[in-house]
């Protein structure tokens, strides 16, 4: 017995193709709004580079800092990447760096002394260097 496959008809696969192109240029172009542009990306200073490691996960944090602005970059263990623009507050226990387009889980960076920190409400862990 053989099976024939009904034709994806025109007008859904002209629909989805255009979704898909759109998607990519929003993806694109909210890249080189974070980024900065690519003139702009390579005066950024690394901060430093720490590990996540919290319940198993493998992100990479890279931050990065171009004079008034910062920068905080994760890369996951399954591929995923994000760079995302920080609010950064003066405090004593050092400088906050909290995503600018806000944190759902409450969660918030610290760094002191060269050392990241990972703060929720439970409290603050410290990161591991890279």
């Amino acid at each position: 017995m053989t099976t024939m496959l009904n034709a994806v008809p025109r007008e859904i696969l002209d629909a989805a193709i255009e979704f898909f192109r759109i998607q990519g240029l929003q993806g694109s172009s909210n890249r080189r709004r974070v980024m900065g542009g690519v003139s702009t990306m390579e005066a950024q200073q690394l901060v430093g580079e720490w590990l996540d490691t919290r319940d198993g996960e493998g992100d990479k944090i890279n931050v990065y800092r171009s004079g008034e602005q910062w920068v905080l970059e994760t890369w996951s263990e399954d591929g995923c990447h994000s760079r995302d623009l920080m609010q950064v507050t003066e405090t004593v226990d050092g400088l906050k760096l909290e995503d600018r387009g806000g944190n759902l889980f409450g969660e918030y960076f610290l760094l002191r002394d060269d050392q990241l920190h990972l703060c929720t409400e439970s409290g603050c862990q410290a990161l591991q260097s890279a």
